[in-house]
């Protein structure tokens, strides 16, 4: 990415999040079936960010977001909205999706080898 984006160019980068209830749902089926999630790789918001340091990009703007389980529910799907916002706020860095936007410096100077 970092190779491809114009000096001051910015990346947006989203990811399941390793510590949501969905990341969690989808390993326990790779215990029982095989799946592509097997193989997955799935991560947090600070192994995002030292991932896009070690690789020259500048970590900015960070969300976390669909703090609802992955519930198939009717009864439930209705009030997604309200379970969504309560646990937003009281389990901030578990929701499902990542979504980070990183910047490559003005001052880069990207030499191929």
């Amino acid at each position: 990415m970092r190779r491809v984006i114009a000096p001051d160019g910015r990346v947006v980068l989203g990811e399941l999040n390793r510590w949501s209830s969905w990341a969690l749902i989808r390993r326990v089926k790779g215990l029982v079936t095989d799946t592509i999630y097997n193989r997955a790789h799935f991560w947090s918001r600070r192994e995002l960010e030292c991932l896009l340091r070690r690789n020259g990009l500048v970590p900015g703007a960070v969300r976390i977001v669909i703090h609802i389980p992955p519930i198939r529910r009717g009864a439930f799907l209705k009030r997604a909205r309200i379970v969504d916002d309560l646990l937003r706020r009281l389990l901030p860095g578990m929701g499902a999706f990542i979504v980070v936007v990183a910047r490559r410096r003005s001052d880069d100077t990207w030499r191929s080898t």
